[in-house]
């Protein structure tokens, strides 16, 4: 399961980085490019790369380089991560999408 989850990982960034390259392509202002680098930025490096990609895919990689199965402790770590960083995509979206009135 620890290769299933990895591949899954890599289709993650994949589909981020087509959402991204979409997302841009369509809209003036190049609006993904806000979230990089804008008021949100860190939310979406450390919530959504770091927590939820980057975490579990070193987590996943390790045990695979150790040929050895995750410990039930580990797997929970795992699936909190992850949700952690859905979440924190899911907060980093829908406040792009929020325009308040200057």
């Amino acid at each position: 399961l620890a290769v299933a989850d990895a591949v899954f990982i890599v289709l993650e960034v994949l589909a981020a980085a087509a959402f991204a390259a979409t997302a841009n392509a369509a809209s003036a202002g190049r609006p993904f490019d806000a979230l990089l680098a804008g008021d949100q930025s860190c939310a979406f490096w450390l919530g959504f790369v770091g927590c939820g990609i980057l975490a579990p895919l070193a987590i996943e990689a390790s045990a695979l380089a150790a040929r050895r199965s995750h410990r039930s402790s580990v797997v929970a770590v795992l699936a909190v991560l992850v949700l952690v960083g859905g979440l924190s995509l899911r907060f980093v979206l829908v406040n792009a999408g929020v325009q308040t009135a200057v």
